[in-house]
């Protein structure tokens, strides 16, 4: 045997060897991410589209001596869009121009969001954001027709006083945030243990 042809067996057999220990590692890595820590990647996985959500109770309303409404409770939904789903609903090929379309879309229904903000919040690298709050029932309406794509509403309850700032020196007013509410002075300070409501909680599957 020649020693070219030695050489050139050599290298074959090297090149086999290579691939064999490569497909070797490979099949150790698919074993040791899908069975040995499959069950944590599973749970871990089910806790990003698995979230309890806090609900926060509406506030007792308030009546004057004629029994006319001073302070009561609206509920106003906010606007969250999902960038990580979008991008992964997507293929690169048709990505931008299915952006446009719902920015656009998105846009046209909630005005003062602007389709740069649009862009830009997309463009995180967040499971969900917010991008609008306490918007129009009209606006809530037309974003439930339509069903745009990775979009969800979330309602909250809003405190709100027919009478503006008629009796606001009286009433005081309420605090309120993502997790609760709180009366801060007033008739809401004076009596929010009694005004405040329990709050509560659902557990909420996002795509």
């Amino acid at each position: 045997m020649s020693i070219e042809l030695r050489r050139a067996r050599s290298r074959q057999m090297l090149i086999f060897l290579l691939v064999c220990v490569g497909m070797l590692i490979l099949l150790g890595r698919l074993y040791y991410w899908q069975v040995v820590r499959g069950d944590e990647l599973a749970k871990l996985a089910g806790s990003e589209h698995i979230q309890n959500q806090i609900l926060i109770a509406p506030r007792g309303l308030i009546y004057d001596a004629q029994g006319h409404i001073l302070a009561t409770n609206v509920v106003r939904d906010d606007v969250y869009i999902e960038p990580i789903q979008f991008s992964l609903d997507h293929s690169p090929d048709t990505f931008q121009s299915d952006l446009a379309k719902l920015v656009d879309a998105l846009h046209r229904i909630l005005p003062a969001v602007s389709q740069e903000t649009l862009y830009k919040d997309f463009n995180l690298n967040a499971w969900t954001v917010r991008i609008a709050s306490r918007i129009e029932p009209w606006q809530s309406q037309q974003l439930r027709s339509v069903q745009l794509p990775d979009t969800f509403l979330q309602p909250r309850t809003w405190r709100i006083y027919p009478g503006g700032m008629l009796a606001s020196q009286i009433l005081g007013f309420v605090r309120q945030d993502d997790k609760n509410s709180a009366g801060i002075y007033g008739i809401e300070r004076q009596y929010d243990g009694l005004l405040a409501g329990k709050p509560g909680s659902f557990t909420a599957e996002t795509d």
